[in-house]
């Protein structure tokens, strides 16, 4: 599955593909990189998108979900870095390819702002068992006691109390 479609790849990189409007169903042969590479490198894009937000601690969202937009813009400049890295172009300056970097630049910026997101604002649900849900010890007597009942569970490192300075004042309104 991919984010982007064609068509926005191929307004990317309308210089290599020749002023096609779409790659998925050009016939140029030459066009380089070819057209199936340039989906091989879609496809990694969205490998790599979703596997920042598993590290998240969420589930790839669908083709059609709030993010799908962002993603797919995502991924097209993904896509189009690579296949401006794929061809030979004269150089600026040492290690710079001017269209190949700016793509990269904005594709490492979006997904920068992607790892900054709240995502469950945007209707993805974290997965507790990935670890990514916050825990802290519970609301109640009866979610404390049965936290610290649990033998497989780490002792808390504070406590209430413990900081308290010895020669301070007695006050009793502690919290």
């Amino acid at each position: 599955m991919t984010y982007a479609t064609c068509a926005m790849v191929a307004g990317r990189i309308a210089n290599l593909i020749n002023g096609a409007s779409d790659i998925e169903n050009t016939c140029i042969t030459d066009m380089v990189p070819a057209s199936a590479t340039i989906i091989t490198f879609m496809s990694g894009g969205c490998a790599l998108i979703e596997g920042v937000i598993n590290s998240m601690g969420y589930a790839a969202p669908g083709a059609d979900g709030v993010l799908a937009d962002y993603l797919g813009d995502i991924e097209a400049d993904y896509a189009a870095w690579r296949a401006e890295l794929s061809r030979s172009s004269p150089r600026t300056a040492k290690g710079e390819r001017s269209r190949a970097d700016d793509f990269r630049k904005a594709y490492e910026a979006a997904l920068r702002q992607l790892k900054k997101m709240d995502l469950s604002m945007m209707g993805l649900t974290p997965r507790e068992s990935a670890g990514s849900g916050w825990y802290s010890g519970g609301i109640s007597d009866a979610d404390k006691s049965a936290v610290e009942g649990d033998s497989d569970r780490v002792r808390p490192a504070f406590e209430r109390g413990k900081f308290e300075n010895p020669t301070g004042s007695d006050s009793d309104d502690q919290t």
